[in-house]
């Protein structure tokens, strides 16, 4: 069940969650039934949303009723909760659920209930717990092997509508407007001192003269994404992906940052950050095949592998962007110092091996 309107009253804090609003907000799961009691903790490592594991004992229920469900409320950080609301990041996950992911076949947890208030930004979100699947280790990263699981996954979201002129039209989605632009370069040029001040040392000169060159060609870089557009995820990365889903299936999560975009963004983005560079070195062209061949069965024609390879490269700069800007304005850490440090480097890394920054001139 998804939906727009207020009823039941949106929960923002976990303690909101009791047996009673459980029941009558998610009636229809629970057959009857009624949560009598209800535990939680949190679980993920999320920078601008917080996640919970909501342990339920219920009564009357059908056998096959959950006791055990995931929700998803606004940060309490002040600063991430700033920043979600500014990057509109809790209306594009309620959208993402209440419009488009019922109807793709990526393997996404059973939304329960999305509920959200434009006017204030408030939100819930439950969904199916997908556990006991294994999330991935941002830091770590992850085998070959474990990326081609996750490649499959992606074609998934971004081969039903690849191409598709209709998502020109959904305004939430569509966000390339002009302004929109203009403001992500502003917002980009900005935080650069802080990132340089924050993270400088630790990646070195050269990596960091990428984002400098980045910040200065950014505009350029934007103009330039190649087409057709499709939906994106915008942080695909393995913090946000769950393994051992169904069987091998990888479980894909936040989609905080969907978008109407180019697929080779959200293939260089994974690529880039989530494998340590030799892995990625010895095994992208096989991976880009494999994703390639994957968009293929899901029914995309005249895609060249030679046109998906040139977006791939030409999205090795998107994971940089992400790193740049979301570091900053996000709650600091000490995981998410290492995490943005790991990044940052892998994804200019990257576009140092492939060329990217020298093609933007």
């Amino acid at each position: 069940m998804t939906t727009d309107d207020l009823t039941p009253r949106i929960a923002t804090d976990p303690d909101h969650l009791g047996p009673e609003w459980l029941s009558d907000a998610l009636a229809p799961w629970f057959g009857g039934g009624r949560v009598t009691g209800v535990a939680h903790e949190p679980v993920g490592t999320g920078q601008v949303g917080d996640a919970f594991r909501l342990r339920l004992t219920l009564e009357g229920a059908p056998a096959d009723a959950p006791t055990s469900l995931i929700a998803k409320l606004p940060a309490a950080d002040p600063a991430s909760r700033a920043a979600g609301v500014a990057v509109r990041s809790y209306e594009l996950e309620c959208r993402f659920y209440q419009q488009l992911a019922s109807d793709l076949p990526v393997r996404t947890p059973r939304c329960h209930l999305a509920l959200f208030d434009p006017d204030t930004h408030d939100f819930t979100l439950i969904f199916e717990d997908l556990a006991p699947a294994q999330q991935g280790d941002q830091i770590a990263g992850c085998s070959a092997d474990e990326a081609d699981l996750a490649l499959r996954e992606l074609a998934l979201l971004h081969g039903p509508r690849f191409g598709d002129p209709g998502l020109e039209a959904i305004p939430w989605l569509n966000r390339r407007g002009p302004e929109d632009l203009a403001q992500l370069d502003a917002v980009a040029t900005m935080v650069l001192p802080g990132f340089a001040e924050r993270y400088g040392d630790r990646m070195g000169g050269e990596l960091l003269g990428a984002y400098e060159r980045l910040t200065e060609r950014l505009t350029a870089y934007l103009d330039a994404a190649p087409r057709p557009f499709t939906i994106t995820h915008g942080d695909f990365r393995l913090d946000n992906l769950l393994f051992g889903v169904d069987g091998d299936r990888v479980g894909v999560v936040d989609f905080q940052g969907v978008a109407h975009g180019p697929g080779g963004s959200d293939l260089a983005y994974f690529l880039g950050g989530s494998l340590l560079p030799e892995v990625r070195r010895a095994h992208e062209g096989d991976l880009v095949a494999g994703y390639h061949r994957a968009l293929s069965a899901q029914g995309v024609e005249g895609y060249s592998l030679d046109d998906c390879w040139a977006a791939y490269r030409h999205g090795a700069c998107a994971g940089m962007l992400v790193t740049l800007v979301a570091s900053m304005l996000v709650e600091q850490t000490e995981r998410g110092d290492e995490m943005f440090v790991a990044m940052g480097a892998r994804h200019a890394r990257h576009a140092l091996d492939l060329g990217t920054l020298e093609r933007l001139g």
